[in-house]
């Protein structure tokens, strides 16, 4: 069996679907090849929105038949041979959306968000420059918030560390608890979200314990982290973000199960949220504080 997960969303538990491996046979050999088109499953963009397709197995004589490894990236932007990746993971989109398609885990695909992602793999740029780009400052003014609040140094090697980075995800870097649970706002309060709206998703967050920076908390629930919601509206890629501010005075954010930093969708370093590029994200919510008591799962 062939696992596909579909690399999309920072909040939301990315879509996994399994083909048969008759089903997948002819795109198996396709990549095998062509097997510059495959990234190693540890290199991976981090970045908003459509990040590449992740392929593995479930069985280890299949990839030894192909010659291939137990799993590995394709049309991320980071492969020798990204032209023909985007072929073969368009092929591979329009097969999970078949009804021999069996969704594994996560969210599902939807036909207008297959239409979407299949523009995304299209539309990605090469993200090579990543590794080498000197990261330039977003400059902008802060803004005076009424609540006190505490501020950590941006540590993404304790998030990026192989046994915890895909288990955690953008609410629990904003909240700063490492839970290994993937986190969803107001699911450990019994209030998880039916819809993904602003004000919804706040609701959540507040469910759990957190504050809007109209209503502070007091010094007995230090440290209180500051955070920032966004949301992408859709109507085919809807999802929400969360950031958290550091004592540099960046901002740091987790997409996903993809390694934390603290630059935006220009890689420039994000001091102000707000105005920094987010991708789809494009509705930015408001502030809010996680403190010692907040409940997070």
């Amino acid at each position: 069996m062939l696992n596909i997960q579909v690399d999309i969303y920072s909040g939301l538990p990315n879509p996994t679907f399994t083909l048969s491996e008759q089903e997948a046979r002819n795109i198996l050999k396709e990549i095998a090849l062509n097997k510059g088109v495959i990234t190693n499953s540890n290199v991976r963009p981090s970045h908003l929105g459509y990040r590449g397709i992740n392929i593995s197995f479930q069985s280890d004589n299949i990839p030894h038949q192909y010659g291939l490894p137990a799993s590995f990236g394709l049309a991320n932007g980071l492969s020798m041979l990204e032209s023909k990746g985007r072929e073969i993971a368009e092929s591979l989109l329009q097969s999970s959306s078949t009804s021999s398609a069996s969704l594994l885990n996560g969210s599902p695909l939807s036909p207008t968000l297959t239409k979407w992602v299949i523009n995304q793999v299209k539309d990605l740029p090469s993200f090579s420059y990543f590794k080498n780009e000197e990261h330039q400052l977003f400059k902008s003014e802060d803004e005076t918030l009424p609540c006190a609040f505490e501020k950590v140094a941006f540590e993404p090697g304790f998030w990026n560390e192989t046994d915890h980075v895909s288990k955690n995800n953008c609410y629990n870097f904003a909240t700063n608890r490492r839970t290994d649970t993937f986190a969803q706002p107001g699911r450990a309060s019994g209030h998880t979200y039916n819809e993904i709206t602003c004000e919804i998703i706040t609701n959540g967050a507040i469910a759990d314990g957190s504050h809007k920076v109209d209503s502070c908390f007091q010094e007995s629930e230090k440290p209180r982290f500051l955070m920032a919601l966004v949301v992408a509206p859709g109507p085919e890629f809807v999802d929400y973000h969360w950031y958290r501010q550091c004592s540099d005075g960046s901002w740091g954010h987790k997409p996903g199960h993809t390694p934390a930093r603290n630059t935006d969708e220009s890689n420039q370093v994000i001091t102000d949220p707000s105005k920094a590029n987010r991708g789809p994200y494009t509705l930015f919510c408001g502030y809010m504080l996680a403190p010692k008591s907040m409940n997070v799962n």
